[in-house]
């Protein structure tokens, strides 16, 4: 299975927390920003907080929010869990709801798309991990990223591509452990479906839904040993051929649509021999050799 990993870096560079509005152990707390003094920083906000009534003051949320994603970035990045992040999410949407007059949008909304991405990159590491009992975490993750995302849909389409793609292909990981368990092949299966849906043309979707297929119809065959009944043979054929016949559309959707490649052709000329096309498999096979002059 062809992997990637879609890792996206957000580049932000330092956001000026001063305010129109002062108050000093906000206004203080923002100097301990600029001087990267976030742990600092922290505490002179919290004392604002217990001290004066800022609790519907934009400004003093967004500090907040600002230094603590700060600390998350310090000493949480690498903790799914992390305390800072949430926090930060939390202050932010509290700067966001009591900022009436927008003053603070633009900045509000980086502090959040940078977190968004950093709960989107943890949702596929994740998903590279998982297995039956933490199938669901990546899942959690990716929801988090989405209800914090604001960028474009079109951006967002590719986004989603990315992470089903990688869902799938931890499902079929999972899934190759133990052939016998259909419950990660099929959702290996939906995953692909969900990327087609985004984009019927996926090559990698295609080309890996007729090597699942494929190979699902492979393992059948392998369970037929010589004391296989002739009725219990007969079902394990036609169900291995079903599965055959499901890979070949994505075969030669792949065949077609993407750059052409050995494995394109590797993938599309076994599944017609597996189909009993042996002149198709011998054709593509020639074709093959001459175009990528293999032996």
């Amino acid at each position: 299975m062809k992997q990637t990993l879609f890792l996206l870096f957000i580049f932000l560079g330092f956001v000026s927390v001063g305010f129109t509005q002062v108050n000093e152990q906000v206004a203080k707390a923002a100097e301990l920003c600029a001087e990267k003094k976030f742990d600092e920083a922290l505490v002179q906000i919290d004392e604002g907080f217990k001290s004066n009534d800022l609790n519907s003051d934009p400004n003093a949320w967004y500090v907040k929010g600002f230094i603590l994603k700060e600390l998350y970035k310090q000493k949480e990045a690498n903790q799914r869990q992390s305390n800072y992040r949430y926090r930060s999410v939390a202050a932010l949407k509290k700067a966001r709801e009591f900022d009436t007059n927008l003053e603070f949008t633009a900045n509000i909304d980086a502090a959040l798309q940078f977190i968004a991405f950093t709960y989107f990159n943890d949702a596929l590491l994740r998903s590279a991990e998982m297995d039956s009992e933490s199938e669901n975490e990546p899942i959690d993750l990716y929801k988090k990223f989405e209800e914090l995302y604001k960028g474009s849909e079109a951006e967002l389409k590719d986004l989603k591509v990315e992470f089903n793609s990688k869902m799938a292909e931890g499902h079929y990981r999972n899934w190759i452990k133990n052939t016998e368990d259909n419950h990660h092949y099929t959702l290996c299966l939906d995953y692909y479906s969900k990327v087609l849906g985004l984009d019927n043309r996926n090559c990698t979707a295609n080309l890996n839904l007729a090597i699942v297929n494929y190979n699902q119809g492979v393992y059948m065959i392998r369970k037929i040993g010589a004391q296989t009944d002739m009725m219990d043979l007969i079902a394990i054929q036609d169900e291995s051929v079903k599965k055959f016949k499901s890979a070949i559309p994505y075969a030669q959707q792949a065949f077609a649509s993407c750059t052409p490649s050995i494995t394109n052709y590797k993938v599309l000329m076994f599944v017609n021999r597996a189909l009993g096309r042996e002149e198709e498999f011998l054709r593509l096979k020639k074709e093959s050799e001459k175009k990528f002059k293999t032996n």
